[in-house]
């Protein structure tokens, strides 16, 4: 068996406490998903800057935007900046890059507005990453905000003396959707690697006794604003580096006495002495364990990084045993082999 994944792409972090069934049960994993953009493996360090803020022609129109629109004069740039921080905070917690700086005491104007300035002169570029000794400089170069509103009630019952109570409770939802659009510059090849812009929506909501007191409970929109900004940054960060997410997965508890055994094994994350026992029984006379135990191989041989061996096990129960749950997690396999061969890119250099 050849491992195809190394320790950060898959790690198992809770085992079994759910039973799905009579005839299974469930684990979660948290497997490694590939960047949406594949920055370069050379680039290994970068600055982000903010350039979304406007030249002084274009003040007094976001003066205009931000009184009008009640998202408050001069957010939009504590807003920015909470934008670049999540960026930051969460690319430093990711596995892509070894070193990810901010560059505070820039002055970069751009538009203001909803769409891209010109790009920044290359000699200004290798000008920031020799300064901050980065390999490439990722910009801020568009964000901008907007307020949704929304409102309701419903009535609930709660006891009171023995008896139940019909009470109406009121709600108001604040939905802010904030566009960044980002781009990344390469001194080396004097190219912008990728120029995106991306809407990312949080949402607030609270409830009162009356329609007012739930606005009362809303968050002030001036943080409400910046923790939007905040998250925006985060989800940019997710798409120029691989991540980690929960997936859940199943494998049968019963066939034999032998399947309680291997559970219990399973739970004490003893994966080993699970595949010893599954292994036994693929062979079985009877189809139905024997399509079980190949299925359970191959939910081991992915909890232990083995991903094309639970391919092999997992076609093999659905097609020399016609495993029906095997066909689904055939699928789901391959296309984490796939995945994989992304993401060994766009670490290659990790």
């Amino acid at each position: 068996m050849k491992r195809v994944v190394n320790l950060l792409t898959i790690v198992l972090i809770s085992l079994l406490v759910t039973t799905v069934s009579c005839k299974t049960s469930s684990l979660t994993l948290t497997v490694m998903e590939p960047a949406d953009i594949t920055v370069p493996a050379k680039i290994q360090t970068i600055a982000i800057v903010n350039r979304s803020l406007p030249v002084k022609e274009n003040k007094i129109w976001n003066f205009l935007e931000g009184f009008f629109t009640n998202e408050g004069v001069f957010v939009d740039r504590a807003s920015s900046e909470a934008c670049i921080n999540g960026a930051v905070n969460q690319l430093r917690n990711l596995p892509r890059y070894k070193e990810v700086k901010t560059v505070g005491n820039l002055d970069l104007r751009g538009a203001g507005s909803g769409v891209f300035s010109e790009p920044l002169a290359w000699s200004k570029v290798e000008q920031i990453c020799k300064a901050n000794n980065v390999n490439a400089l990722i910009t801020l170069e568009v964000f901008d905000s907007d307020i949704y509103y929304s409102k309701g009630s419903e009535v609930r019952t709660k006891k009171e003396n023995d008896k139940e109570v019909k009470y109406t409770v009121f709600w108001k939802a604040m939905e802010i959707d904030v566009k960044a659009g980002w781009r990344i510059y390469d001194p080396v090849t004097k190219k912008i690697i990728d120029e995106s812009i991306f809407t990312d929506r949080k949402r607030f909501s609270a409830e009162g006794p009356t329609e007012e007191a739930a606005a009362r409970n809303l968050p002030i929109v001036e943080q409400a604003i910046q923790d939007a900004g905040y998250f925006a940054g985060g989800r940019f960060a997710f798409r120029i580096s691989p991540s980690w997410i929960n997936v859940s997965r199943v494998y049968y508890k019963k066939g034999t006495t032998d399947f309680g055994a291997a559970k219990r094994y399973v739970q004490a994350d003893n994966w080993e002495q699970a595949i010893a026992i599954w292994e036994k029984y693929t062979t079985n006379p009877d189809a139905d364990i024997a399509g079980r135990a190949c299925y359970n191989m191959a939910v081991g041989m992915e909890v232990t990084g083995y991903l094309n061996d639970a391919v092999k096990w997992a076609e093999k129960s659905f097609t020399q045993y016609g495993n029906k749950k095997a066909r689904n997690y055939l699928y789901q396999l391959q296309e984490r082999v796939e995945k994989q061969k992304l993401i060994d890119k766009q670490l290659e250099n990790k």
